[in-house]
């Protein structure tokens, strides 16, 4: 559904914060509140693309900024095609802007070989402040194969992080070869062009 906007109208939030103002005749085609979500990475109507696999033992950053304040508690995924085979460590988290890992999952092996919209619970929920960013964390460890998610840009397109430093990267790589969520340096963020779509809720 478009939200049409008079000059003077305010688009609320789900939780907290001043919301969203438009001007005279805007449109907003999508808010995460829409779907019940407090927040997420890219408009889900774009999300129409299947991104390429992960790789196993790699930690994935999926940069969610946050416009109002509130605590997170499930990411949401699109899985297109499940991973099969154990696991031995994989996980669904959060870390901070400065690189701190603040709240990871259970093992979600049962999300990540399944296929479509996938909620993931976070073992604590993490307030989160307005004006500030955070990444939301995937890492695989599944022993055939890894999932790939839907995303909003082909495959492994790099326009996503344009005009971004890699410190503040909107989607990433940063560890690998690991089996459990760890803190990063977010200057050593490298480019991983895989603009899967998460969201919080």
């Amino acid at each position: 559904m478009t939200a049409i906007l008079s000059a003077t109208t305010t688009a609320s939030v789900l939780s907290g914060g001043t919301g969203v103002t438009g001007t005279a005749g805007g449109q907003i085609p999508w808010l995460p509140v829409d779907q019940s979500l407090l927040a997420a990475n890219a408009d889900l109507s774009a999300v129409t693309q299947n991104v390429t696999a992960l790789t196993a033992g790699t930690q994935y950053l999926l940069r969610v900024n946050v416009r109002a304040s509130f605590t997170a508690s499930t990411v949401w995924l699109n899985v297109s095609t499940g991973g099969s085979g154990a696991s031995t460590g994989t996980f669904c988290g959060l870390i901070s802007s400065a690189g701190t890992l603040l709240t990871g999952s259970a093992d979600c092996a049962a999300q990540f070989t399944g296929t479509g919209a996938q909620s993931v619970s976070l073992t604590s929920p993490q307030a989160l402040t307005a004006g500030s960013f955070v990444w939301v964390v995937l890492l695989s460890n599944l022993a055939t194969s890894q999932p790939s998610f839907r995303g909003w840009a082909a495959l492994t397109s790099s326009i996503s992080d344009l005009n971004l430093t890699a410190a503040n990267f909107r989607v990433a790589t940063n560890g690998t070869v690991i089996t459990a969520l760890q803190s990063v340096t977010p200057s050593a963020n490298t480019a991983s062009g895989l603009n899967v779509w998460a969201g919080l809720a």
